[in-house]
């Protein structure tokens, strides 16, 4: 039995044992193993997937950037999460600044206290208006995490 891991976009870790057979109520597989991913449709891997046959599609997300690679960004003070990082590690006790949500930002950021500080994750200062929530503020105590929603189109970030 081997235990394998893949991620899609912000979300993940995904587990399966590539020596189960594969649940496969219609019969589409017979005979097949898990692979992590089996499909007879395409995997977009680099961009995110925009026809009815690719089968990672986050309409209801909208256009999130779809890879296997995480993009980890770390502060240990005050900083703005750069647009292209999706895993934000954060240690010690100070304002986190989320990127400008009106540049077509749609995309997930999971942010982890990996301290044993206070982080105030906050919209980006050059919006004001904007909450996470409906708040102005949240605060991630030590050792907790929190995933965030860029929504452009209702001009809000939500917690997922």
């Amino acid at each position: 039995m081997t235990i394998h891991k893949y991620y899609i976009g912000g979300m993940g870790p995904y587990l399966y044992d590539d020596t189960e057979p594969l649940l496969d109520p219609d019969g589409d597989f017979p005979g097949e193993y898990q692979n992590g991913i089996i499909t007879s449709g395409t995997i977009k891997a680099e961009q995110a997937p925009s026809e009815n046959y690719e089968v990672l599609r986050f309409d209801d997300l909208g256009e999130l950037i779809i890879s296997a690679t995480r993009i980890e960004e770390t502060f240990t003070s005050t900083g703005t999460i750069a647009k292209t990082s999706n895993v934000i590690l954060a240690n010690g006790t100070y304002d986190l600044f989320l990127p400008l949500l009106a540049n077509g930002n749609k995309r997930l950021y999971e942010v982890k206290n990996y301290g044993t500080g206070l982080i105030s994750l906050k919209p980006n200062a050059a919006e004001a208006t904007k909450t996470i929530d409906g708040e102005v503020v949240q605060v991630i105590r030590p050792k907790d995490s929190l995933t965030v929603y860029g929504d452009d189109t209702n001009n809000s970030w939500w917690i997922l």
